[in-house]
C-alpha cells in the first residue's frame, strides 16, 4: 500500500510542477520537479519541464544541462530540440 501512495505522490508532484511552469511560478515548479526527478531520473517529461523552468528563470547553464539529459533519454523529441535551440540562442546572446 505504501508503494501505491508513493507513486500517487510522485504523480501529484509532477502534475503540480508542470502546472506551476504554465502559471509562471518557476521557483515553485523547480522545487516540485526536482523532487520528482530525484525519484524518477529517467522521465524525459520531468526533465523537459524542469529545463523550461530553468530557462524561464534565466538559469541558462542549468537549463542546457537539463535539456541535454532529456534528449539523452528521448532523442529526437521535437519540443526538447526547439527548447535546446532557444537555450543556446539565449546563451549566445548573453555573451
Amino acid at each position: 500500500m505504501k508503494d501505491i501512495e508513493l507513486i500517487l505522490q510522485i504523480i501529484r508532484q509532477k502534475r503540480l510542477g508542470i502546472i506551476e511552469v504554465y502559471r509562471g511560478n518557476y521557483d515553485v515548479a523547480v522545487k516540485y520537479l526536482t523532487e520528482v526527478y530525484n525519484s524518477n531520473p529517467k522521465d524525459a517529461v520531468i526533465l523537459f519541464y524542469l529545463a523550461r523552468a530553468y530557462f524561464m528563470k534565466k538559469n541558462l547553464n542549468e537549463a542546457l544541462a537539463t535539456i541535454n539529459k532529456c534528449l539523452s533519454i528521448k532523442p529526437g523529441n521535437y519540443k526538447a530540440e526547439i527548447l535546446k535551440k532557444n537555450i543556446k540562442k539565449a546563451i549566445d546572446a548573453s555573451k
